[in-house]
């Protein structure tokens, strides 16, 4: 891709990151309780807390910045780790949206409470 100014930010990597977001934001819901923020983020200090909200941040941000190009077998070979990255990232929430009470889910409540 050879585009130039604001459309080269508009098709970047960032692009890949938004199917991830959207997973996220429509399925936290179903995540266990002990998963869900409040419960999660109840004994993190702020100090800890306000860095890993910034770097979280700094995370989204930053791929919007870079230019999707798969010019080279190297960029799409990149662009099929990620593909696959993605994907074991999805199969990883399954098991905890479909068994939330599971005997491990159990026990890592017992241990925050």
């Amino acid at each position: 891709m050879a585009e130039t100014g604001w459309l080269r930010y508009v098709l970047s990597c960032g692009l890949l990151t938004v199917p991830i977001l959207v997973w996220n934001v429509v399925l936290t819901r179903f995540l266990p309780p002990a998963l869900g923020s409040p419960e999660f983020w109840r004994d993190i200090p702020p100090l800890v807390a306000y860095g890993e909200h910034s770097l979280r941040l700094a995370v989204v941000v930053l791929p919007f910045l870079m230019p999707l190009d798969l010019a080279t077998i190297a960029e799409r070979r990149g662009l099929a780790v990620f593909v696959t990255g993605a994907l074991v990232y999805f199969a990883a929430w399954i098991p905890l949206m479909i068994a939330p009470q599971s005997r491990e889910h159990r026990v890592r409540e017992e241990l925050l409470t």
